[in-house]
């Protein structure tokens, strides 16, 4: 499995863990508005994915931006965990 497929499956399996928000018992919880902010994020990397895939080839400038998504959406799941 390459590394790129790997990576994207740990962040779908990170973003579908999170939790519904229905009770925040713990502050370490991420509430209904983070997991459906980080739902969407994750969509739009997908998107952006499919995109760069769509002519059967990735650019230098379309493997930046997917990079930059990639390194976003897992700052921004690191940070609703851990805040």
């Amino acid at each position: 499995m390459s590394t790129a497929k790997s990576l994207s499956l740990a962040v779908l399996a990170a973003v579908c863990s999170l939790g519904s928000g229905a009770s925040l018992a713990h502050s370490s919880e991420i509430g209904r508005s983070e997991a459906a902010r980080l739902r969407y994020q994750y969509h739009q990397l997908q998107l952006a994915k499919r995109s760069a895939w769509a002519d059967g080839e990735i650019s230098r400038r379309e493997h930046a931006r997917i990079s930059y998504q990639q390194q976003k959406l897992r700052r921004m799941i690191y940070i609703a965990r851990n805040n």
